[in-house]
């Protein structure tokens, strides 16, 4: 199987609640590197979550960083490790319009 660089998705939520940032398209191994930006003036917390169970649930069971601060202009930085079928990348931001996320990685 080819190993392949680069980009793999981008979200800038409109609301506050959790929403899908990268399923992959097929049973492989992803290490996804996410990073986070604080586009606002204000600090903004973030959550990120990685669900395995194929159902996109977001929630204390799935959550890898919870409630992130994130300061005005910086960024927030995960590596994240996804193998086979049924994985969902979640994000989620305090403030609307406020952060970029941006999933790039290797997949094989």
């Amino acid at each position: 199987m080819a190993t392949t660089l680069g980009f793999l998705a981008q979200n800038k939520p409109a609301g506050t609640t959790a929403v899908t940032l990268y399923t992959p398209a097929s049973a492989i191994e992803v290490s996804v590197k996410v990073v986070c930006v604080n586009l606002g003036s204000v600090p903004v917390d973030i959550s990120i979550y990685m669900d395995d169970g194929g159902t996109a649930t977001y929630d204390d069971t799935t959550v890898r960083a919870k409630d992130v601060t994130v300061p005005p202009g910086r960024k927030y930085i995960d590596y994240i490790l996804m193998s086979g079928t049924g994985n969902d990348l979640g994000v989620k931001t305090s403030i609307a319009d406020a952060v970029n996320f941006i999933a790039e990685g290797v997949t094989r």
